[in-house]
């Protein structure tokens, strides 16, 4: 079944689900229809929770790469620092009555 409806509409999603539906066995069929639509909604369940540990990973994958970028930018400012430092002129003695 080709979907024709604007994505993220609920008439795309109401075909969607048409389409999912289409596979439930008539109740002729030897397939008991009751437990198939058990099997259909364990099924939704395991693709919800698949997709929370998909984008859990996913988290943590960019927490993990902004940690280092941000650790190495921190570190190259620290050098940068460093380096233009180490280019000042030495800072003269002030002078002092106590010497």
């Amino acid at each position: 079944m080709a979907i024709t409806s604007e994505y993220g509409s609920l008439k795309y999603f109401t075909e969607c689900f048409s389409d999912v539906m289409s596979d439930l066995p008539p109740a002729k069929q030897e397939i008991d229809p009751f437990d198939q639509a058990l099997i259909m909604m364990q099924a939704f369940e395991d693709a919800i929770e698949s997709w929370l540990e998909y984008h859990k990973e996913a988290v943590t994958s960019f927490e993990y790469l902004r940690d280092e970028f941000l650790a190495q930018r921190s570190e190259q400012q620290w050098l940068d620092g460093e380096e233009e430092a180490s280019k000042l002129p030495d800072i003269p003695k002030f002078p002092s009555l106590l010497n």
